[in-house]
């Protein structure tokens, strides 16, 4: 009887153990996936949030000219100019002398977009940035000296 009353303990025991250590891979799974969902999110919030900011960063300058080429923001400031644009999925910048043209794959890469684009409106310029994940970011801009 005493031998069956210790086998009974044991095996308590075990399924407690066995029990406590399911729970536990279960709760880090759990919170595994809550990181990778934070870590996500945070990674598309901060693209959208710096290619914007980046662009109002970019205008705080004290700037002779604010235009728009098709869909090439043109900023000029002396006789140098900085052209920022959209290519292939990402937003790009081109620093300048005035008068030199803007080719393809001159520019640095910035930040990953799915859209960029500018539109006139009433002596305001209109840019639209889209992220990877479709969420649009808008900024007005007043057009000066083009």
């Amino acid at each position: 009887m005493n031998r069956q009353k210790n086998t009974f303990a044991s095996l308590s025991l075990f399924l407690v153990y066995a029990m406590f250590a399911l729970l536990a891979l279960f709760l880090v799974v759990i919170v595994a996936r809550v990181y990778e969902n934070i870590v996500s999110e945070s990674g598309r919030v901060h693209d959208s949030r710096t290619a914007m900011t980046y662009i109002q960063n970019k205008l705080r300058n004290r700037l002779d000219a604010v235009g728009a080429d098709h869909d090439v923001l043109v900023l000029k400031k002396g006789d140098l100019v900085t052209y920022i644009y959209e290519q292939d999925g990402t937003l790009c910048e081109f620093y300048t002398l005035d008068g030199l043209p803007l080719e393809d794959g001159q520019g640095e890469k910035i930040v990953a977009v799915e859209d960029f684009s500018i539109r006139p409106d009433n002596g305001q310029l209109v840019i639209r940035l889209t992220d990877r994940e479709g969420f649009e970011k808008v900024l007005h801009v007043q057009e000066v000296g083009v």
